[in-house]
């Protein structure tokens, strides 16, 4: 009774296992694409920073043709408010500066 067993380890984990591959870090070998492999992130880095810059760029100019659309919208309905004033006031203005309508 006192005597606990070992744990039988699973085969998706639990146990430490040594691994094949070294930990050391390794000189490159001539020829074994390292270098390769650091041109491919440099570029990779650089193509997603200009991505980057090129959508901020985008983003920044629909702000302001919307900012600019808002504020001309804004004008012509001004416009619109006051032709419309002023239209309602020359209709009234002629309304009674004109001799009333007589029926026969």
């Amino acid at each position: 009774m006192g005597a606990s067993m070992p744990r039988a380890e699973s085969s998706t984990g639990g146990g430490h296992r040594k691994s094949i591959v070294s930990s050391r870090p390794r000189a490159p070998i001539p020829g074994d694409g390292t270098h390769v492999n650091a041109q491919a992130n440099a570029e990779y880095g650089a193509s997603k920073k200009a991505s980057k810059n090129e959508r901020r760029a985008s983003v920044k100019e629909a702000n302001a043709q919307y900012k600019e659309e808002v504020s001309n919208a804004r004008i012509n309905r001004k416009a619109d408010r006051d032709a419309a004033n002023n239209s309602l006031k020359a209709t009234e203005l002629d309304r009674t500066t004109a001799p009333p309508h007589v029926s026969h």
